[in-house]
């Protein structure tokens, strides 16, 4: 099999990152000995990963020699999107802790409000040490923006879309590296 390009493993992680977010099943077995989890905490830290992940998917298509796109025409996609301005604003105040100016998007966004929804229950199953206890939680993070609150989720999903069209014609040619993506 041919050498995997660089932009498809960056794509490659991209999703991946949004799978462990948004799709894979957020339970936990917790032990009695250990010191709990906070679950929010870490969603929170995997949802900041996604989105410098994929707003730095940006910088592996322009430096990939396989794809030979100029930095502009990247810079102007980003620039004509929403999504990809505020996945860029969200990835740069992680970094920096908050913007200069309003950011790409002129929103300022911000993470906002977290919903958990938590059951616990004893697991009966041979794999349980220690009593430990299966936790199932839900959590909703909202981006604040000028205009409103917009479900994280919803960022992610359009900017894997807005990423997935613009590299459509050199996916095409690296289809046998992305059998395992599960498109938004």
């Amino acid at each position: 099999m041919a050498k995997v390009p660089d932009f498809i493993q960056q794509y490659l992680r991209v999703h991946r990152w949004y799978n462990r977010v948004f799709k894979r099943s957020r339970n936990r077995l917790i032990r009695k000995a250990r010191r709990p989890i906070n679950e929010e905490e870490l969603f929170l830290d995997d949802l900041y990963a996604f989105f410098v992940n994929c707003y730095h998917l940006k910088d592996w298509v322009i430096n990939d020699a396989a794809i030979n796109i100029a930095p502009e025409i990247v810079e102007s996609t980003i620039n004509s999107n929403l999504f990809l301005q505020l996945c860029a604003d969200i990835c740069n105040s992680s970094k920096h802790l908050k913007l200069r100016r309003d950011g790409r998007s002129g929103q300022s966004p911000k993470m906002s409000e977290v919903e958990i929804t938590t059951t616990v229950s004893i697991a009966p199953d041979a794999r349980s040490v220690d009593g430990g206890a299966l936790i199932n939680y839900l959590s909703d993070f909202y981006v604040e923006t000028k205009n409103g609150h917009v479900m994280a989720n919803e960022i992610a999903s359009e900017c894997l879309k807005a990423w997935t069209v613009f590299l459509a014609p050199y996916l095409e040619k690296n289809k046998e590296h992305l059998k395992d993506v599960n498109y938004v």
